[in-house]
């Protein structure tokens, strides 16, 4: 690979991409915590049969505010506290 890079060296650039990090990204710790739970051991047919499952999993999530916020890592907040967090970001 890297002869072939060094032969095309006057057209192509290469980047180094970083790894695969997911603690670095929110989704990831909310998607672990439906598959863990809603989705462990099902064996759906077809893809509209996850629809119910995902469906359940992420309104658990939306009902429980310390479940979400801990995906970003704030744990430990008052309500107001979360309110003020998100307004200074947005």
């Amino acid at each position: 690979m890297r002869a072939y890079l060094a032969a095309q060296r006057r057209w192509l650039h290469v980047e180094r991409l970083p790894g695969y990090a997911p603690d670095l990204n929110p989704i990831e710790q909310v998607w672990g915590n439906v598959k863990g739970r809603e989705l462990a051991n099902v064996c759906a047919p077809d893809l509209p049969a996850l629809r119910r499952p995902l469906h359940h999993g992420f309104a658990r999530v939306r009902r429980d505010p310390d479940l979400a916020w801990a995906s970003f890592g704030i744990q430990d907040c008052t309500s107001d506290m979360r309110i003020s967090l998100f307004n200074e970001t947005h």
